[in-house]
């Protein structure tokens, strides 16, 4: 159970992360400005791989490339760590106790698992 909460963490961390590098590039350090530009980078990452039929590794792929682009172009910003890892430590906290007190999946929830499920096993999937 710990092990999945831990997948999924970092999982969406490293989804979040292009949002923070290309935040940080144009100098913006707000939690905001990174969600916002995750959410970019990611319809982008998306749009391509509809446009010529990908998977989703294609969009990973183009993910990592914003990532390592914004990274090159960040501007340096002087770091102020005093809150950030607390709040980080109490996030991931919470997220954890979150992850061990919920329920089982019932419903039309286990309707959206199956239909993941089934994108992520099939890989050819695309809207020819």
């Amino acid at each position: 159970m710990i092990l999945e909460f831990l997948r999924l963490a970092l999982a969406t961390a490293l989804v979040l992360l292009p949002g923070r590098l290309i935040s940080r590039a144009f100098g913006q350090r707000s939690a905001s400005a990174t969600l916002a530009w995750a959410f970019a980078a990611i319809f982008v990452a998306w749009a391509i791989v509809f446009v010529v039929h990908g998977t989703i590794w294609l969009a990973l792929a183009i993910l990592a490339a914003i990532g390592v682009g914004a990274a090159f172009a960040r501007k340096p910003v002087p770091l102020r760590p005093e809150g950030s890892y607390a709040l980080l430590g109490f996030s991931l906290l919470f997220g954890l106790v979150l992850w061990m007190v919920s329920d089982a999946v019932v419903g039309d929830a286990l309707f959206h698992m199956g239909r993941v499920r089934r994108m992520l096993e099939f890989g050819d999937l695309h809207l020819r």
